[in-house]
């Protein structure tokens, strides 16, 4: 079954509770309340998922919650082999907490989790129509080109996922251009802070990637430009796919090479996703997120 994705790291790499968290650390009692619980997400990073478990499986859900039990304390950092599953229990008085599905945080310190059930089982109970909200939206085609390295914070805060933009999360601004007009105004904009006449190695300038998109390429169409920075000019990417659900698109990146000796320059690319009107019509926010390398 489709699973909806969605960009989730944010929430999750602290590994933080809020509200009246858990404060239960005593070895073998249960951590997690499981009264008045209003709604509970899953999530996975690899491969990377969201779910949100129908509130006809809630019940279901806090008896599993309940066996949660503290196994032992593990300091003030995440320790070595930590999964990459998580849980957000949202309970009806506002509060949130989130956990790893193996550890827990208290008041800045990380405990060890155990559980009598495995929770696999449970990313299955999210509801068969959840896959017909969430599909792939089809790619005229993709181009790269070079941008150079910027930390101009402008660039992230005029981008359409701005709101993502937190420390912690590896998203990648996007901005999405539905006129001739609208390129000549990212030029202007980005023309001082970023390179548009400059090409890297194979990599074509913006200048020359952009100038087969005409007038009439935008009658029909959208071309959506997302800026992916890179600690190094050996790392290439490209888009990997991209999802679209009742409202929102995701363009998600991933690195295509892997070297093992990359040069010490910072970089920074445009991803350029070209995409019928039709395709996304309905869509209401953009973002980008970064999906992995290239295995």
């Amino acid at each position: 079954m489709k699973k909806l994705t969605a960009l989730i790291l944010v929430l999750v790499c602290m590994f933080g509770l809020a509200g009246c968290s858990p404060k239960n650390t005593e070895k073998g009692k249960a951590v997690f309340e499981t009264e008045n619980i209003e709604s509970v997400t899953f999530y996975s990073i690899a491969p990377k998922e969201e779910i949100k478990v129908p509130e006809k499986h809630l019940a279901e859900i806090a008896e599993w919650l309940g066996t949660f039990k503290i196994a032992e304390k593990a300091g003030d950092i995440l320790p070595p082999g930590a999964d990459s599953k998580f849980v957000t229990i949202e309970y009806s008085d506002g509060t949130v907490v989130y956990s790893s599905l193996s550890t827990i945080t208290v008041d800045g310190t990380v405990y060890l989790t155990e559980h009598e059930r495995e929770p696999e089982c449970y990313f299955d109970l999210a509801d068969e129509d959840l896959s017909a909200k969430t599909q792939s939206v089809m790619v005229l085609e993709t181009t790269v080109c070079y941008a150079n390295w910027s930390e101009d914070a402008f660039i992230y805060n005029s981008a359409l996922n701005a709101d993502k933009m937190i420390a912690g999360a590896k998203h990648f601004p996007i901005f999405k251009m539905d006129t001739k007009q609208d390129v000549e105004q990212f030029k202007a904009d980005f023309g001082e802070i970023l390179s548009m006449n400059q090409g890297y190695n194979e990599i074509p300038s913006f200048e020359e990637a952009i100038s087969k998109y005409d007038e009439a390429f935008f009658e029909e169409n959208s071309l959506l430009i997302v800026y992916v920075d890179a600690g190094s000019g050996s790392f290439r990417f490209d888009a990997d796919n991209i999802s679209c659900d009742e409202e929102s698109l995701c363009v998600h990146i991933r690195q295509k090479n892997n070297p093992e000796v990359c040069t010490a320059d910072m970089a920074g690319w445009f991803v350029m996703v070209a995409v019928k009107d039709s395709e996304i019509s309905c869509c209401k926010s953009f973002d980008a997120d970064f999906v992995g390398i290239i295995e």
